[in-house]
């Protein structure tokens, strides 16, 4: 601990002090405990309210971008930038993953998150359209329940997508293939094919 400056230097009791860790782990180990037959018991509750706030947030994200370009709010419209990680966190856990995709309209958020924001007209940064297309891509659509696949149908994703796929000055070839291999699989699973 010698060689640690003082400013770095923590006590095991101001670490754990620290509210930010003590929430990340209570949440961490709120959502579920393990059974005696190692099954994860999940407790919906907290799977619905974790799914529901991430939308909330999703929304509020938003119409801040939207309230700064317009003129209504001071700053720089970087609050959906700051939302990915979360937003990639929450859709990584299973759970609530599946409440996001069934029960909320999680995929109309994402829409509006994809949509170039008012008085621009330019699609959002390569940070959004590069992570939030690689998340729609990692969901296996083929294995959806048809009430996820009607969601799909009700947010217009396709219409967002479908654009991000045939514009060559704002999305980057990467984003653009992940958009075309959507595209093609939406068709597939909408077609029964």
């Amino acid at each position: 601990m010698s060689g640690i400056p003082k400013k770095v230097q923590r006590t095991s009791n101001n670490f754990l002090e620290d509210n930010t860790i003590n929430n990340y782990n209570s949440t961490r180990q709120s959502v579920g405990r393990r059974s005696k037959s190692g099954r994860l018991d999940v407790d919906e509750g907290i799977v619905r309210a974790k799914a529901e706030n991430l939308v909330e947030k999703m929304i509020e994200a938003r119409s801040m971008d939207e309230g700064i370009v317009k003129g209504e709010l001071t700053g720089i419209p970087t609050h959906c930038i700051k939302i990915l990680r979360e937003i990639q966190e929450s859709f990584n856990y299973g759970p609530v993953r599946e409440f996001l995709l069934q029960s909320t309209n999680f995929l109309a958020r994402i829409r509006n998150l994809l949509e170039p924001l008012p008085l621009k007209n330019n699609l959002p940064s390569y940070a959004i359209q590069r992570d939030l297309v690689t998340l729609l891509n990692n969901i296996d659509w083929k294995r959806k329940e048809e009430e996820v696949i009607q969601r799909l149908e009700q947010s217009r994703l396709g219409g967002i997508i479908s654009f991000m796929a045939d514009n060559h000055k704002q999305v980057s070839k990467d984003v653009k293939e992940i958009c075309e291999g959507l595209i093609k699989t939406w068709t597939g699973v909408l077609t029964g094919k």
